[in-house]
C-alpha cells in the first residue's frame, strides 16, 4: 500500500470516527477575588490565570490567582465539561510501596 493511501485512510477514519481520537489538555483551578467586597469564587477552566482574563474580562477590583492544575484525557469537542479534579487521597491509595528486605 502506498503511503498516500494510508494517510488518506487515517484522515478519513478521524472524521468518520471522531470518538476514537484521543487527546489531552490541562485544566486549571483559579481563584478570583474582589478586593473591594472580599467575595471569592473558584473557577475551573482550560485557560490559565494569564489567559483567562483575555476571554472573560474581570472587574477592575478583581484579582485572579492560580490554585491548581491537572491533566484531562479524551475528546474535548462539542464543549464537553472539564474533567473533575482528581482526588489526591485516592491517588495515594492506588500507589504501592515496595518494602525492602531486612537483613
Amino acid at each position: 500500500m502506498r503511503l498516500s493511501t494510508i494517510v488518506i485512510a487515517l484522515t478519513l477514519a478521524v472524521f468518520v470516527f471522531p470518538d476514537l481520537v484521543l487527546g489531552e489538555y490541562r485544566a486549571y483551578e483559579l481563584r478570583i477575588t474582589n478586593t473591594t467586597t472580599g467575595v471569592t469564587r473558584t473557577v475551573a477552566s482550560t485557560l490559565d490565570n494569564l489567559q483567562y482574563p483575555t476571554y472573560h474580562p474581570l472587574q477592575a477590583s478583581e484579582v485572579i490567582e492560580y490554585v491548581d492544575s491537572w491533566m484531562c484525557y479524551g475528546n474535548t469537542s462539542n464543549f464537553r465539561a472539564i474533567c473533575p479534579k482528581p482526588d489526591p487521597l485516592a491517588q495515594s491509595a492506588n500507589t504501592s510501596t515496595v518494602q525492602g528486605a531486612s537483613h
